[in-house]
């Protein structure tokens, strides 16, 4: 039986996951390679329990706790906190960044996490995989992005279109 989250086979989201890593890489804002790693967490809206984590990419020894970690703990931070984005708990001070949203914001809401690039291109790639995933629109998308005037979002959704 294969495993389904939010209506969703795991492949088809790890196909979007990469599709999402592959045009991020397009926008010249990474160093070659900077762009394709990292781990991205899905966990229950309802219980808060983690359904999914997958590692993305080549992730280098030295990062693969430390990015694992914050992809859990951004998501938990957005189920603890019962808000739309983790940016809205950042706080660099301790060690809390953005890159988690609540996706679906309905009774079997997801929120997706990823860790592995700077925290609003983390954010950008949750928010395109969840839109190519038809778990919301661009225009949900985008009043997410703007909590955290998310600069990577809008550039990637635009290479999408030019795709």
């Amino acid at each position: 039986m294969k495993k389904i989250i939010g209506g969703k086979r795991i492949e088809d989201i790890l196909n979007k996951i990469n599709v999402v890593m592959g045009v991020i890489s397009l926008t010249g804002e990474f160093p070659p390679g900077r762009a394709s790693c990292g781990f991205f967490t899905i966990r229950s809206k309802n219980d808060g329990g983690v359904l999914l984590v997958i590692r993305v990419g080549e992730v280098p020894t030295e990062k693969l706790e430390r990015y694992l970690l914050l992809s859990l703990e951004k998501s938990q931070r957005v189920y603890t906190s019962n808000l739309a984005s983790s940016w809205q708990t950042r706080d660099e001070a301790v060690d809390k960044w953005g890159g988690a949203v609540l996706v679906n914001d309905a009774d079997d809401g997801l929120i997706l996490s990823f860790s592995g690039l700077p925290e609003l291109a983390d954010e950008a790639v949750v928010m395109m995989t969840a839109v190519l995933l038809g778990w919301n629109t661009r225009k949900e998308m985008l009043a997410i992005s703007a909590i955290s005037s998310n600069p990577f979002f809008p550039t990637l959704e635009k290479l999408f279109v030019e795709r």
